[in-house]
């Protein structure tokens, strides 16, 4: 884990693991989601919790670019690096894929009872 330290709207210093860090954004200046701040970043976790810093957006892509390459990587790939990410799913091999299709059992459709051959209400 990879902590990085930047400022909160207080001035109290905090540190961020960067591995947890989903994405980040200027802070907003109006509405319901308006911070502390006027000027500054929100960072959003993998929780989705946030925590507004001072830093500028540049700022905290530098800092968090130095903390671990791979977490910026997944968060805005280039077409050099694209889906070599850690979020990125290996995909299953063809010939396996055809093989679990072809052994799997197909399920029976179940039988319809046609109207007339239904029991008739008690009365």
């Amino acid at each position: 884990m990879a902590f990085v330290m930047f400022t909160r709207p207080d001035d109290t210093p905090v540190g961020v693991d960067s591995s947890k860090v989903v994405s980040f954004a200027p802070v907003p200046t109006s509405g319901p989601t308006m911070g502390p701040l006027r000027e500054g970043t929100r960072i959003v976790f993998e929780n989705k919790t946030h925590q507004d810093v001072k830093e500028l957006v540049a700022e905290v892509e530098r800092r968090l670019n130095g903390s671990g390459g791979a977490l910026l990587e997944a968060m805005l790939p280039t077409a050099a690096s694209a889906g070599k990410g850690r979020t990125s799913k290996r995909k299953a091999p063809a010939k396996a894929a055809a093989k679990s299709k072809a052994t799997a059992k197909p399920k029976a459709a179940k039988a319809r009872k046609s109207p007339a051959k239904r029991k008739p209400a008690a009365s």
